[in-house]
């Protein structure tokens, strides 16, 4: 049985350029043979890996093409809404964060004070600019 010896494969070569038999003592078919089917075994699994990897590029694209659309957008408006922890005040500063949040304001952050919390709120349209 011949010996097939392999050289570095080089981008835009194929396999078939580079398998090269060593003469063996059986007869010249064999070894011929048994360097083809190593050859095509090999393409064999290349092009799996190829498709493989034409699988994982198609679901990438799917995914980055489910993304929403509004993590796209950039942020154009911010509010900083303090709600004290207080029982006079606290209403207040509870109210002004439901009224951004229905106006579709997202919290962004939030920080928590010695007297209360921060809420962070930004919004991805430039309607609310003017101080709405």
């Amino acid at each position: 049985m011949g010996n097939i010896i392999m050289t570095k494969i080089t981008e835009g070569s194929s396999i078939e350029d580079k398998a090269i038999t060593e003469p063996s003592k059986k007869s010249g078919n064999d070894s011929q043979y048994e360097s083809v089917e190593k050859v095509s075994a090999e393409q064999k699994i290349l092009s799996e890996l190829d498709e493989k990897d034409k699988i994982i590029k198609e679901q990438k694209e799917k995914i980055e093409s489910l993304t929403d659309d509004s993590t796209k957008k950039e942020l154009h408006v911010i509010r900083f809404v303090a709600v004290e922890f207080n029982r006079k005040h606290y209403k207040s500063g509870e109210d002004e964060v439901n009224a951004y949040l229905e106006k579709g304001f997202k919290v962004i952050k939030d920080f928590q004070t010695p007297s209360g919390l921060v809420m962070v709120l930004g919004y991805k349209d430039r309607r609310f600019e003017n101080g709405e």
